[in-house]
């Protein structure tokens, strides 16, 4: 039966090999992760909370803190070590034209403690004089190479080095948090000579299962200049976030391709019964039970599902590496595809058994295959066969006919649609993610991120006269509007004596684009507060609700209570923070002052020359300007290479999955009528008419079908973005539906359906009248 069916024998073994190899990449996604978070913490004893705070305000607090730490019940062991906290300083690669700017975190490479231990992946086999070892997701995430020089540039300073090894660190070595390490002799001469003494800093490294300790420490750490806190539990979060994106929209293909699966079983099944029906009435006429019969059907499913399986984990295997680098290098872990033997042996268990029983009951219907009627060609009446009658209309002969062959599968082409439909939205929601983030970063990213569309970020000296500096600036031609801030993502804020927020103040409000606002509007009066969309969830709270803040770093820290008026979105900042005015900061912070100046441009092109004029006007005041459209599109540029990648990979599978659909419903079509295609030809129709006669039936299947999926995305898509960033802060996206592409990949779809279903035909060229009679007789 197989050597008889050769082409969707070959079909059916791809579909299950996509579905293996989908179901295999979803598996080993989340196995390798765990496996390599586990064996990283474990290699490195990683601690599983620390603090970083400055080494002057730790040693005047050392005895409560150490105090407080062996008193803690919870506290297995902790470690205090020397550390560098770089602030407001600028990270220069040797072939990266985009610096990056903030606060960079040294640690020393021969430190004596034995948690959160330096884990070299790559060593460089060439010693330099300036190593400095740096952690793998800068190698895996940004490019960076084994003997690159990196420059640190701060107070009019520069410390230069070569990248000696790569390193890996659970805590210290991810997007959220970078520590880089210099031997001691480095780390010393940096202490004394390029640092100021504030960011000489103590890593307090602390091993804990439930992290209770963070909250009682921080009622020691008041009036603390800075404080850096990472746990495991954050650490693994910003590690994982972006690869469940993926693994939800692999979960959806494999979805559909298992509703695939199950109707060409079903359809090829009942083609081959149709074909074969002669064959079952002999076995049963020399006593072959319907039970026997139906196992060989089985077999034969078993041994191609096998076959695919098989296929598909072994591709999986050796290609998931390559396919999925942009994916994994996010990580920060030198990822390796460990096979997870007891999942595959389940899937593959599972798979068969389904397989099995799907394929029992779809030729269940032999039983009721007479011998004597089997002989003399009557099936009707057991697979319900009905008759096309081609002489009755009006209307052109070639239409009708077609119409006619699309009424006939009722219920097949509605499962086809619907499955057709699912396929079209998952390429329409990909085409509207590559045409608002990829395409137009503006729209998409502004818009995920909750961040505002500056042009320029300016930091000026703590001596500076801001107000005159923001007065010059407001003076240079191409410079629409300034803005003076905190934040985003300042000081952390004590909301409600419960969760902690990231605090945001803008001078004024009105302006700003407002790219964040949910809900309601952005504070005006020193009383009033924004709040995240996930904030609001935490603090089951809403516009025109209060809630109170604190700074609990702070002695004595004034308590204020706010009005909410408005609620927030985003990702840029952790998904949970707050807005205030400047003057609503102070009554908590009286020593709150102004962090950074925002820019807005007239035009994006003229932002390289407003720098230029700024430098010109402020002079010696500037710490620190950059572009802020090249910083922004750099944090977000593996998103925009994922999505691309993703895209082709989608858009391949739904060309592939409507192809073995109409493939299937061309095979299924011409089994079927064969009769009476012979009946056509003998009355005059060429094999090219009756071609495009089946071929026109199956059409409406992708017109439909794509026209569903089309109006799903234009409902849905939008919907399902948010779900899948909900936890990341976003709440409500609005993306533009890019309606050339979709078209163009419809028109696409169309032509490949055609190709397909008159390839499948195209055998009908060896069918005569007579062979055909023959047959039925």
């Amino acid at each position: 039966m197989i050597l008889k069916n050769i082409y969707s024998s070959i079909v059916y073994v791809i579909l299950s090999m996509i579905l293996a190899f989908l179901c295999n990449s979803i598996f080993s996604l989340e196995d390798n992760f765990n496996t390599l978070f586990s064996a990283a913490f474990k290699d490195t004893n990683s601690a599983d909370c620390a603090e970083v705070i400055p080494a002057d305000y730790y040693n005047i607090k050392e005895y409560d803190i150490r105090k407080m730490l062996n008193e803690d019940t919870d506290v297995s062991n902790y470690q205090v070590e020397d550390a560098l906290l770089l602030l407001n300083t600028q990270l220069i690669h040797e072939n990266q034209e985009t610096q990056l700017s903030g606060a960079w975190m040294i640690r020393n490479f021969n430190r004596d403690t034995n948690l959160s231990t330096t884990k070299i992946l790559e060593e460089s086999q060439e010693k330099y004089e300036d190593p400095i070892y740096i952690p793998f997701i800068c190698k895996s995430f940004f490019g960076f190479k084994l003997g690159d020089r990196l420059a640190f540039k701060h107070n009019n300073k520069t410390a230069t080095y070569h990248i000696a090894g790569f390193t890996e660190s659970i805590l210290f070595g991810n997007r959220g948090t970078i520590a880089f390490e210099l031997p001691d002799k480095a780390f010393k001469t940096m202490n004394e000579d390029f640092v100021e003494k504030n960011e000489n800093s103590k890593i307090i490294l602390i091993k804990t299962q439930n992290l209770s300790i963070h909250k009682k420490l921080l009622s020691l750490f008041k009036n603390v200049p800075y404080l850096n806190y990472v746990d495991r539990i954050s650490a693994a979060f910003t590690i994982n976030a972006s690869m469940k994106v993926y693994k939800y929209i692999m979960i959806f293909f494999a979805v559909i391709n298992i509703i695939v699966v199950a109707l060409i079983i079903k359809y090829k099944t009942q083609s081959s019964i149709i074909n074969g029906y002669k064959n079952i009435g002999i076995l049963k006429a020399i006593g072959y039970r319907s039970d026997e019969i139906s196992i060989t059907y089985v077999i034969q499913y078993i041994f191609l599902s096998s076959l695919g399986y098989i296929t598909g984990i072994i591709l999986s295997s050796k290609l998931y590496n390559s396919i999925f680098k942009s994916i994994t290098a996010e990580t920060g872990f030198q990822w390796k595809n460990n096979i997870n033997l007891i999942r595959i042996i389940c899937f593959f268990i599972i798979s068969i058994c389904t397989i099995a029983i799907l394929t029992f009951l779809s030729v269940i219907k032999t039983r009721k295959v007479s011998p004597v009627k089997a002989l003399h060609g009557i099936l009707d009446d057991v697979l319900h066969i009905s008759k096309i009658s081609s002489t009755k209309g009006v209307l052109y002969p070639n239409f009708i006919i077609a119409w006619k062959l699309f009424c006939k599968r009722k219920k097949q082409n509605t499962v086809l649609i619907i499955i057709i439909s699912l396929s079209v939205l998952a390429a329409s929601f990909c085409l509207t993610l590559y045409a608002n983030i990829v395409e137009n970063k503006k729209l998409g990213l502004k818009q995920i991120s909750g961040m505002e569309n500056f042009s320029i970020i300016l930091q000026l000296t703590d001596t500076a006269d801001i107000e005159q500096s923001v007065k010059k600036i407001k003076d240079i031609n191409d410079v629409k509007q300034v803005v003076k801030a905190i934040g985003p993502g300042g000081s952390v804020l004590f909301c409600d004596d419960k969760i902690n927020a990231r605090t945001t103040v803008y001078d004024d409000y009105e302006k700003i684009e407002k790219v964040g606002l949910y809900k309601g509007r952005y504070p005006i009066h020193e009383n009033e507060v924004v709040i995240s969309a996930a904030l609001s969830d935490m603090l089951k709270k809403s516009e025109g609700d209060f809630i109170t803040i604190k700074n609990e770093l702070q002695e004595n820290c004034n308590i204020g209570e706010y009005i909410i008026t408005g609620i927030t979105q985003g990702s840029y900042t952790g998904g949970i923070d707050i807005a205030l005015t400047f003057d609503g900061i102070r009554q908590i912070d009286k020593n709150a002052g102004w962090q950074t100046v925002y820019i807005y441009t007239s035009e994006e092109k003229n932002i390289d020359k407003v720098i230029e004029d700024i430098k010109q006007v402020c002079g010696k005041d500037i710490t620190y300007i950059d572009n802020f459209q090249n910083i922004f599109n750099k944090q977000f540029e593996s998103v925009t290479e994922n999505i691309s990648n993703l895209i082709i990979l989608v858009l391949l599978l739904s060309i592939c999955i409507i192809s073995v659909i109409i493939f299937l419903v061309a095979q299924t079509t011409l089994l079927s009528n064969t009769y009476m295609f012979g009946i056509l030809k003998a009355i005059g129709f060429k094999t090219i008419q009756i071609i495009y006669q089946a071929m026109a039936s199956m059409l409406p299947i992708v017109i439909f079908g794509s026209l569903g999926g089309y109006i799903l995305s234009k409902f849905f898509t939008d919907i399902i973005i948010t779900l899948m960033l909900n936890k990341m802060g976003v709440y409500k996206v609005n993306f533009l539906s890019p309606d050339v592409y979709i078209s163009g990949f419809v028109c696409l779809l169309c032509i490949v359906s055609s190709i397909v279903s008159v390839l499948t035909l195209w055998k009908l060229k060896n069918e005569t009248p007579i062979s055909v009679i023959k047959r039925k007789e």
